[in-house]
């Protein structure tokens, strides 16, 4: 699900510098928000452990500097 969702985000906000990391859990909060599966509500460490296993797979990237972390899909990826 997170996984879908993460995607998803990416292509439709990435305008070719990549999608800001705070902004996928930003997003993620506001549209996942009561989620029975998410009942805290808080979707930090979830987007980050879901995004490293993505980037390990090579579907997603960072790119730029370290800080502030942005990431965008590769070509496995889209």
């Amino acid at each position: 699900m997170l996984r879908e969702f993460i995607l998803e985000t990416i292509a439709d906000l990435d305008v070719g510098d990549g999608v800001l990391l705070k902004t996928l859990i930003e997003v993620a909060e506001l549209q996942l928000a009561g989620h029975p599966r998410f009942s805290s509500g808080r979707f930090t460490n979830w987007i980050r452990f879901v995004k490293v296993d993505l980037e390990c797979e090579g579907v997603v990237e960072r790119v730029g500097p370290k800080s502030p972390q942005r990431v965008r899909l590769t070509e496995r990826g889209t």
